[in-house]
């Protein structure tokens, strides 16, 4: 009984330190990732924010996260949306709904 004790003991003891080491992996990799993202629109916001940096801010988030689509709004409207399925750089969703912002 002591010895299957000290087994499962140990056994949850190692599950533990492996779900830490890869908390960790990922963070490092999320963190990683945002700083990249960071660092290069840095010079972009270095002019101001406006409709024009909102597209190339986008167009950056959108290559180094690898998702569908980025979209970029202010509470009326939008200021920025890249997707993949794009054919052309300016043109922009039309929603049939007003969007809700939750405070």
């Amino acid at each position: 009984m002591i010895i299957s004790n000290s087994v499962g003991a140990a056994l949850f003891m190692s599950i533990l330190q492996d779900r830490k080491a890869i908390f960790e992996k990922y963070s490092a990799t999320f963190s990683r990732r945002a700083l990249t993202i960071a660092d290069r629109c840095v010079g972009i916001l270095h002019n101001g924010f406006n409709n024009e940096t909102a597209d190339k801010i986008a167009r950056i988030v959108y290559e180094e996260t690898q998702v569908g689509a980025v979209s970029i709004t202010d509470r009326e409207k939008i200021l920025a949306y890249v997707a993949s399925a794009m054919t052309t750089i300016n043109r922009r969703p039309k929603f049939h709904r007003k969007v809700r912002w939750m405070r």
